[in-house]
């Protein structure tokens, strides 16, 4: 099973994601983490990789697809945070065929809610919300390690985020219209994986 899952900046696509690699056995590709880990490492890439996520762009096509190479197996996997573009996605069928499509809809009001609440452990990399929160605010309840507010959720950022979303990656639910499934996002994680695992079974 080879899946995409999709969604607006805050619809919980990761923690989503993580949760069905587990349930079905599949290999988790982050673009989010790859990137991160590029950032981390100080290369060349990376340094430009940071520079336009500090400014709510999207990485180019080419860096993207240069990292993904590396880690897309042939079969069961859920990919999370590519393809963002119909360019991208043209790539993607180079690469690999999808069977399944997962769109978390969520709504503006909740996406600002949540990433303005939203922070990240610096050592594991663990993210809460405001649904679950750490038990210390400033402490991560897995490694000990400090919790930070991310430098790209402020209000300005997202919005600006949420609006190349619209105008890039919207265009997408056409593109894989046959493999679509549509979910409601703006509940609680737990429902919304509910109807998530219903949808793949």
């Amino acid at each position: 099973m080879r899946i995409l899952i999709f969604g607006p900046p805050g619809a919980g696509k990761g923690t989503i994601a993580k949760a069905i690699s587990l349930e079905f056995k599949l290999a988790h590709l982050s673009t989010g983490d790859m990137i991160r880990n590029e950032i981390s490492s100080k290369s060349s890439l990376g340094t430009q990789m940071n520079k336009l996520i500090s400014q709510g762009n999207l990485i180019p096509d080419n860096m993207i697809t240069t990292i993904l190479k590396k880690y897309l197996p042939k079969d069961n996997f859920i990919l999370d945070g590519y393809p963002r573009t119909i360019p991208q996605a043209e790539i993607l069928t180079t690469l690999t065929k999808i069977d399944k499509v997962l769109f978390l809809d969520v709504t503006n009001k909740e996406i600002i809610d949540r990433l303005t609440q939203r922070t990240q452990c610096t050592k594991c990399g663990k993210i809460y919300g405001k649904d679950w929160p750490p038990k210390n605010p400033k402490v991560c309840d897995t490694c000990k390690g400090e919790i930070i507010h991310r430098s790209d959720d402020n209000e300005e950022v997202i919005l600006h985020r949420i609006k190349v979303y619209q105008e890039q990656t919207t265009p997408l639910f056409n593109y894989y219209k046959k493999e679509l499934i549509k979910i409601n996002g703006n509940r609680k994680i737990e429902f919304v994986l509910k109807d998530v695992k219903n949808s793949l079974k």
